[in-house]
């Protein structure tokens, strides 16, 4: 398996990236940001992995994201549809509850 890598910084230190996780409230984007700092410190893709408790292509992911286009490419949402919210249409009808 390849190794991961950081080809581009954009400026970040393992610091910087560690203050920008303390920053971010929604543990979601933390995690990206801490997968990061972590292959940024050395760890190995698995390792990283097995401290955050989500798979290794989830890592490796967020490692591509982050040197695309730095912290602003790994705090952008991406769920895979156009809104990046569900519509009610989009919810069939047996898992709609109406509360009285």
């Amino acid at each position: 398996m390849k190794k991961s890598l950081i080809t581009n910084t954009h400026g970040f230190t393992s610091e910087a990236l560690r203050k920008e996780e303390r920053a971010i409230s929604d543990a979601f984007f933390r995690q990206r940001v801490t997968a990061v700092r972590l292959i940024l410190e050395g760890f190995s893709t698995v390792k990283a992995a097995e401290v955050l408790g989500i798979c290794r292509q989830s890592v490796s992911t967020y490692v591509k994201m982050f040197n695309r286009g730095g912290i602003a490419e790994l705090l952008r949402f991406k769920n895979g549809s156009k809104n990046g919210f569900l519509l009610r249409c989009h919810v069939p009808v047996s898992r709609i509850c109406f509360i009285a």
